[in-house]
């Protein structure tokens, strides 16, 4: 890249307390701390939390990084209504923000990108938001049978098994793929019709690294003009908290502190994050200036030492806020990392949360 620059000409993403990267950046900017204990709407921590790491089935932490519920119109995306119930969340979600990185780097113009010459490479790490309740389905036999063993009838035993059916989304033709890592930029390209490369990449906690490293790659071969490129997660439900206590990877306190002698382990979080990447020389010839005074050089990011810019944990259904920063804290140094003129805080946004639709 020193020879041949690369340029990040639009940005989207969705991350705790923050629906836009305007709300992500200025959460980064004034040091707003997103971990926050586990929402209601996720899990029961009376019935899954223990404080004691050896405790069978049950986790020793509650805090996390959890983005707000979020409104999903299928008819955007020419996907029917009935068809969402099996397909995951970061599927879903993955289509808004990447139409939104477009957006972004579209600045109002049309026809800023060629779709045969533009790609969608993700970094993706767990499991689908609707494996684990598809897979529950199958549970139902024997459930029915311990119910059978304990002496209920039959009639009790057939209401309980619909009653556990009903509570589930069923499996159908789009069960399958829903559930898949690959199909969140397979579904990307085929509903926003980007012709060039599409896949995921799974490194675990360095996917999204991968994924930029690779559309990279098909910029400098020029086997792609524009890439879509990024990480994304939104799976902070139990099973992934009960992964990680019995690693045990996850922090008792809840507060993550590298480098720091107080460090006690890691929190959980969903978000999304994507970058619109052109060859340097493609955009100053495009005009394609994504960013309002100048293009942020993906290389000057990655030469960022100083640790000016602290990351914001990722999310899933949380109240979506927008706090202005508290009183006297001052906003955080923006180091090598900054991005030209960070948007003020956002404005306070009331009513109630927006659902998945």
């Amino acid at each position: 890249m020193a020879d041949y620059p690369i340029a990040i000409v639009g940005l989207g993403s969705i991350f705790p307390q923050a629906d836009d990267i305007s709300e992500f950046w200025s959460n980064v900017t004034f040091g707003r701390d997103a971990v926050t204990d586990v929402p209601p709407a996720w899990w029961d921590p009376a019935e899954h939390f223990d404080p004691n790491p050896l405790a069978e089935d049950k986790t020793y932490a509650r805090r996390g990084g959890f983005i707000s519920p979020q409104t999903f119109d299928p008819r955007a995306f020419g996907m029917t209504p009935n068809s969402l119930d099996p397909v995951g969340l970061v599927q879903l979600l993955s289509l808004a923000v990447a139409r939104g990185t477009l957006a972004d780097a579209a600045r109002g113009r049309e026809g800023w990108y060629p779709p045969d010459r533009t790609g969608v490479i993700l970094g993706m790490a767990g499991v689908s938001t609707t494996l684990i309740p598809l897979a529950a389905r199958l549970n139902a036999p024997a459930l029915s049978q311990t119910l059978r063993n304990l002496g209920h009838g039959e009639d009790a035993i057939r209401a309980f098994r619909e009653t556990f059916l009903d509570s589930l989304p069923p499996w159908t033709e789009d069960s399958f793929p829903g559930t898949l890592g690959n199909v969140v930029a397979g579904r990307i390209a085929n509903r926003l019709d980007l012709r060039a490369a599409n896949h995921t990449v799974d490194a675990a906690c360095a996917s999204s690294l991968a994924a930029v490293r690779a559309a990279v790659d098909e910029l400098l071969t020029h086997r792609a003009d524009v890439m879509i490129t990024g990480g994304c997660d939104a799976d902070d439900s139990i099973v992934s908290f009960l992964c990680f206590s019995k690693t045990p990877a996850l922090s008792p306190s809840g507060r993550v502190r590298p480098f720091d002698t107080a460090a006690d382990g890691t929190p959980l979080g969903e978000g999304l994050g994507m970058l619109a990447l052109k060859r340097l020389a493609d955009a100053e010839r495009d005009g394609d200036h994504g960013r309002p005074t100048a293009f942020v050089r993906l290389a000057d990011l990655v030469r960022a030492r100083d640790g000016g810019v602290q990351p914001v944990d990722a999310g899933h259904r949380a109240r979506r806020t927008g706090r202005p920063p508290r009183r006297g804290h001052r906003p955080a140094p923006h180091a090598g990392c900054r991005l030209p003129h960070a948007p003020a805080p956002p404005a306070v946004v009331g009513g109630p949360p927006a659902a998945v639709l």
